[in-house]
């Protein structure tokens, strides 16, 4: 008797990777709860992305947590290899931050992963196609209050002008996400025939969009990205752009992987040190060409500015270098630089 039952495994793999190298550790694991396996393990297929956050979120706290956890198991994941879920398209390899102790996506992954398993084994015995599958679980999610919440929370959220603005430039949900939240703004008073059809299908596709998995995560971690970001700017006083945080991240973390790509492609950048290919980074986006030091977090005199630029060994430091040692000072000294211009 041919045997009906659909696959577990997924599109998604788990592991460590090195942003500056792009090496790879994977970690093998059940591609039915996500349950990371010793190191040695025979690799396995891979999961779903429902299968591996519902593991992650549920068992640690935080990057440094999991990655305790892992070498425990025999793994060797040095400080800079980073945490990924890894997925192939249009050939090339993409990849998902990880998210920790969230109780909202945790729920929602869960609800999204039930109805997956409820509904694989009828589609697949029926033959029915991707996007029928898709409509069939959309359907259902819509019906559920833990996702019509989710759906409230959303709108509410991109009726706040800064926080539009932010997604905008994070581009964390896609461009095609983003141009529906944009055409349902836009047309949201329906005051002409064109604006009430143009709303109608901006809505349509907003809630056919947010119905699947992967956005709904992406609007989550981008919520919780805007809202931390808003923190740091109540704590420092600056402004929210992530771009201006740039002294405080890694500027690998502010590039697509598609402009890091456009960078590796040519033997130069290859050829760089890190605090070079920093540098490189924030000059490609064009941040560099606000002066240094008006990215520090307190604004410092024009005295203070000549004295620093005046000193031959701050003057040899990169661009992201200046302002971590600005911002050092400043940090420990509660605004106050005690740094003077040396006499010639």
């Amino acid at each position: 008797m041919r045997n009906t039952q659909r696959k577990t495994s997924g599109r998604y793999r788990f592991l460590f990777v090195n942003p500056t190298t792009k090496e790879e550790i994977v970690i093998a694991c059940s591609t039915l709860d996500g349950t990371i396996y010793p190191a040695g393990t025979e690799k396995v297929a891979g999961a779903d992305l429902t299968v591996l956050d519902m593991y992650v979120l549920e068992n640690f706290e935080d990057q440094e947590s999991l990655r305790l956890f892992v070498n425990s198991l025999g793994y060797a994941i040095t400080c800079d290899y980073v945490p990924k879920f890894a997925y192939q398209h249009n050939g090339a390899t993409n990849y998902l931050d990880l998210v920790y102790k969230n109780s909202q996506l945790y729920d929602l992954a869960i609800l999204f992963h039930q109805y997956k398993q409820r509904f694989s084994n009828h589609v697949f015995q029926k033959g029915l196609s991707r996007k029928e599958f898709r409509k069939i679980i959309s359907k259902e999610i819509s019906q559920e209050s833990l996702w019509k919440q989710f759906y409230v929370d959303l709108i509410s959220k991109i009726h706040e002008a800064s926080f539009c603005s932010y997604i905008m430039q994070d581009m964390m949900l896609g461009e095609r996400a983003v141009g529906f939240i944009i055409d349902y703004l836009d047309n949201e008073q329906r005051v002409t025939l064109q604006q009430k059809e143009a709303f109608a299908s901006a809505k349509y596709y907003l809630m056919d969009t947010f119905t699947a998995y992967k956005p709904v995560r992406g609007m989550i971690v981008s919520i919780n990205n805007y809202l931390a970001l808003c923190q740091a700017r109540t704590v420092t006083g600056c402004s929210w752009n992530r771009a201006n945080y740039f002294g405080y991240v890694n500027p690998f973390q502010l590039i697509s992987e598609e402009q890091l790509g456009y960078l590796e492609s040519h033997s130069s950048f290859e050829r760089m040190s890190v605090k070079e290919k920093e540098d490189m980074i924030l000059s490609f986006l064009h941040l560099t060409e606000v002066p240094w030091h008006q990215r520090t977090i307190y604004p410092l005199s024009d005295i203070q500015i000549e004295a620093m630029e005046s000193d031959v060994a701050f003057s040899k430091l990169t661009y992201l270098e200046k302002i971590r040692f600005a911002n050092d000072l400043l940090g420990k000294s509660g605004g106050e630089i005690p740094y003077q211009k040396k006499k010639i």
